[in-house]
Formats: C-alpha cells, structure tokens, sequence
C-alpha cells in the first residue's frame, strides 16, 4: 500500500502541471485583465503600471514560467478585487465549501443506500416501481431548477427555510439537498443494481437455507459485498460535487469557492481563479486517492500493491 501510495502522490505534480497549463493559457487567451480593471479614462502610463505589475509586458511562455515558480512558492499573486493574496481569500473560503460538499455527501449516502436498498428488497413490486422511477426522473432534473423549487416552497411558501446565506444549520439544508440530488438518483441504481447482483451468490443462498432473517442477511451478508462500486461510484463523484456547488453557491448565495469562482472568472480576477482551480484540483485528487485507500480496505481481494 506504501507504494502505491507513493506512485499516487508523485503523480500529482503532473495532474497540477496540466490544470495550470490549461486554465493559465486559457484565461490569458480569452481576453486582457487590463481592459477590465481600467476606465475609458486610462491613461498609457496607468496601463503600462498595471500591465508591469501583473507581468503582462513579458512573452506568454515567460509568463506561463514565471507563473509556475510562484505556484512552487504558493504565491498566486494579489486578487485585483480583495486587494490581498489571492491564496488568502480561497483558503477563507474552503471551509463553507467543504461544510456543503460534506453535508451533500451524508444526504445523498443515506438517500442512495436506503433507496437503493429498498428498491433491491422489493424487486418488481410498487416500491421498486416508485423509487426507481424517482431515481431516474432524478437524473434528468437540472440543479438550477430544483434549487428555485426548493427556495419557492419552502423558503417562500411555507417560510420554514431562509431563501440563502448562511447563518444556522436551516440556511444548509436547502443547499445540501439541491447539491445531493446530482448523486443520488445514480446512487440509488447503483445500490440496486449491485445488491441484486450479489443476491444470487451461493454464500447468500447458504444464509436463507440456515434461516436467517432477510434482514439480517441484507444487512451483514449482502451490503458489504456491494459496497465496492458503490465507494467506487463516490470517488468519481467528487469531481461533479464540486461543479454542482458552483450552481448551487450561485443560487443560494453560499460563501464558498464556487461562487467566489464565478465572480472571479466574471471579473477576471486571474490570481484567484488559477488559486481555486489548483486547490479544487488537488482536492478531487486527494479525495480520489482516499477512495482507492477505503477500497483497499473494504474489500480485502485488492492489492494496491
């Protein structure tokens, strides 16, 4: 496991290496920050101060260079916006970010197995119907209306719920349900799909022949055996997670790094983009590796070795 532990981390330099290439480039080619953060009433020396300051007077590969130095030093340079370190305003926002993602995953855990579960145990009958149904209408729901849905009826209508920001455990729930609707419908099939397919081992066959309750035989011979592309399905997810919470900070005004990203890329505020694409990216990573690790675990048949 300590080897491929160590083959995964020294990978990482490489997958940061592209996302920095990409959205350096990127974000350069797509138009001049100077434009944007001077008036009509610019003058060419307030241009050429400002162009020297960001280092915009040098070659694009000098640029591109110089810029991976600073990321070696974690200097992303000063966010044209908030006026300090470009780094210092994501970090701050990390922790709203992460108490949303982490919120959606329980939500969507517990949905997607218990769904998933259910919908096994009662194969072709009305509660299978119904679930696998709202499963796959799930799937077809965009975030963006849901989350209005939401905010109309129970934030508007019924006036249990605030509309956005955040504040006490009630300003999460509405986002954290909108954020899991994007997993769990497809966590409910995958439950389902892989219960059935361990329900017709020998193993589970020799259980009911001792007569053991249904349940206990879901539960402690069944479930375990399954989770493996369950936990497999959730490292994929991460990724989606946090394009979905770009949406959904948007919509509810959430002080996370997605919205703080939209507002970025709105202002081309550069230093705190490059900032929250390399720190999103090195979370999807981590996040996967860890994955890898939990399997490893669950399932004693992989080697990681």
């Amino acid at each position: 496991m300590l080897n491929f532990i160590l083959r995964r981390l020294a990978t990482i330099p490489i997958s940061i290496l592209i996302v920095t290439a990409v959205t350096f480039f990127i974000l350069r080619l797509t138009g001049d920050p100077v434009e944007l953060y001077l008036d009509i009433t610019r003058t060419p020396e307030q241009e050429a101060l400002l162009r020297q300051e960001l280092g915009l007077d040098q070659p694009l590969i000098v640029q591109y260079l110089q810029f991976l130095a600073d990321i070696v030093r974690l200097d992303f340079g000063r966010s044209l916006q908030f006026q300090a370190p470009a780094i210092d305003i994501v970090v701050q926002r990390l922790g709203a970010t992460f108490q949303l993602i982490g919120a959606a995953l329980v939500i969507a855990l517990v949905v997607g197995l218990v769904g998933g579960l259910v919908s096994a145990r009662y194969k072709d009958r009305t509660a299978d119907m119904v679930i696998s149904s709202l499963a796959v209408a799930g799937q077809s729901m965009p975030s963006f209306w849901l989350g209005i849905l939401l905010v109309q009826l129970f934030a508007l209508n019924l006036g249990w719920l605030p509309t956005s920001g955040t504040g006490g455990w009630q300003h999460l729930v509405l986002p954290s349900v909108t954020l899991a609707a994007f997993i769990a419908p497809n966590l409910v099939l995958i439950t389902r799909t892989s219960v059935l397919e361990i329900t017709d081992e020998l193993y589970v066959t020799t259980a009911r022949s001792k007569g053991l309750p249904r349940l206990r035989i879901l539960l402690r011979h069944i479930l375990p055996n399954a989770l493996n592309p369950i936990i497999s399905f959730f490292g994929l997810q991460v990724g989606r997670l946090v394009g979905g919470s770009v949406v959904t900070e948007t919509i509810f005004a959430w002080p996370g790094i997605g919205r703080l990203m939209i507002g970025a890329i709105y202002q081309r505020d550069v230093p705190v983009v490059v900032a929250s694409v390399i720190i999103v990216a090195l979370a999807i990573i981590i996040a996967n590796l860890l994955v890898d690790l939990i399997l490893s675990v669950v399932d004693p048949r992989i080697r990681l070795d």
